[in-house]
């Protein structure tokens, strides 16, 4: 059974806020909004990019049981990838060791 008085005694504040108070919640909620807008700039500029891939190496995305990782593979060791079984068509690493100018094995 509600009380008589119970609402108005618990949504009315033990005290009015202060002018003091107001303003540095407002010069914090807007050290906060430019804090966001420099970070977001950041990242819009800067960005995720991997660096480019040296001339003759290969650059393979694995996946594996602790997630996705890359490997970048070179000279001698892109050659025997790009003529090994591990070089199948699914993952489109065939297509790399072309474009890379090394000789694929036949299908």
């Amino acid at each position: 059974m509600p009380l008589e008085g119970h609402w108005s005694r618990v949504n009315t504040p033990l005290r009015q806020t202060t002018a003091r108070e107001r303003r540095l919640v407002r010069v914090f909620a807007a050290l906060l909004g430019i804090a966001v807008a420099v970070a977001i700039v950041v990242l819009v500029t800067n960005g995720s990019h991997s660096p480019s891939t040296p001339a003759g190496c290969l650059r393979i995305e694995v996946g594996s049981t602790m997630g996705g990782g890359t490997t970048q593979l070179c000279g001698q060791t892109a050659r025997h990838f790009c003529l090994s079984s591990a070089a199948g068509d699914e993952q489109g690493y065939l297509s790399k060791c072309r474009d890379a100018g090394y000789v694929v094995r036949s299908q």
